[in-house]
């Protein structure tokens, strides 16, 4: 049985085991802060788009005292092999097999020897030296965890990069759902996401789109390392939640810019990218908000999902991303 029935079939544990806790520093041996910053990166099957990221960061880390940790979730193309081969300042953590987001930063935490710890998307492009910007706010703001840069699109405009709020079962439907229109002609307002005019200026938020984050290794002691319940997704939304309620602040720097190009890694899972996210989702929820709120998420996703096919169908359409949700939701298809 599938466990995206854990909701309404089966108990919660098959979304939620209990038996992986978070992990803390305690739990790790050695906390060493040696150098000025340490870069993880995880990279599952993004070869080329990985080594540009690499070579634009290079010249602005060259002044500080750093390490570049790549930790490879088990690639196909070649990856292991072409690092090893063109890229001996990296340190090369190879696994096995794919564990993961979360899993994966873990394995990368406990070998981090910077007191800022830069967490890396394979498909972030560096275009200026972000490094200073990010070392100097954390100096200047001893209560300051977690920090974000701006992301750009290729084109550099603006990409999403932070919220206002946590997510619950309203943002989760306006984000998510599809219903934004009829919350705005309800006059409901919603706000989750940062305006293009907010995400210009400096400012302290709820939590941050997890492409290029920075983490004073400190607050690992209070807040833990990554929940590797987490597969993929809603990951860096429930460590920054952790690192507010452990009194942290969570950070934009709009300063800071790098290039996000969206999606070249979550790309690589084929249709299993559709179910970690479903998955994490449903997860962050039960986790922050309870059970009640997630099976009205699920309630409400299943039947707008059907609705939208049922609509693209009578039109003409595909629609077999939504019959995909749908089927997930059923618990027929694992996607």
């Amino acid at each position: 049985m599938s466990e995206n029935l854990g909701l309404f079939i089966q108990s919660t544990d098959s979304l939620f085991p209990e038996n992986i806790p978070v992990l803390h520093c305690a739990d790790q041996g050695d906390f060493d802060m040696t150098r000025d910053i340490s870069i993880i990166i995880v990279s599952f099957n993004t070869r080329e788009i990985l080594c540009k990221c690499l070579d634009s960061m290079a010249e602005y880390l060259a002044e500080y005292d750093h390490e570049i940790i790549v930790v490879d979730n088990a690639s196909s193309d070649g990856t292991q092999e072409y690092l090893k081969n063109n890229y001996e300042n990296i340190d090369l953590i190879e696994n096995n097999t794919n564990e993961g987001f979360a899993k994966a930063v873990n394995t990368g935490l406990r070998s981090a020897t910077g007191r800022v710890i830069g967490l890396i998307n394979s498909d972030i492009i560096f275009i200026e030296d972000v490094f200073d910007k990010i070392l100097n706010i954390f100096d200047n703001d001893e209560k300051i965890g977690v920090v974000g840069c701006k992301l750009l699109n290729d084109d550099r405009t603006i990409q999403k990069s932070a919220y206002r709020s946590y997510p619950g079962f309203l943002e989760e439907i306006v984000e998510y759902g599809g219903l934004s229109d009829v919350f705005e002609r309800l006059s409901i307002p919603v706000k989750y996401s940062l305006t293009v005019e907010e995400h210009n200026a400096d400012r302290e938020v709820a939590h941050l789109k997890g492409a290029c984050l920075f983490l004073r290794k400190e607050i690992l002691k209070d807040v833990g390392f990554f929940d590797e319940r987490f597969f993929m997704y809603r990951e860096e939304t429930d460590f920054c939640k952790r690192t507010h309620d452990k009194g942290w602040k969570v950070y934009l720097l709009s300063s800071a810019s790098v290039v996000h190009l969206h999606k070249i890694s979550s790309d690589k899972l084929e249709d299993k990218g559709l179910n970690y996210r479903l998955s994490s989702h449903y997860r962050y929820l039960l986790k922050h908000r309870g059970r009640l709120e997630a099976s009205l998420l699920y309630a409400i996703i299943l039947i707008t999902s059907l609705i939208k096919w049922l609509f693209i169908k009578v039109k003409g359409g595909d629609g077999s991303y939504y019959m995909n949700i749908v089927k997930w939701h059923l618990g027929l298809r694992d996607i």
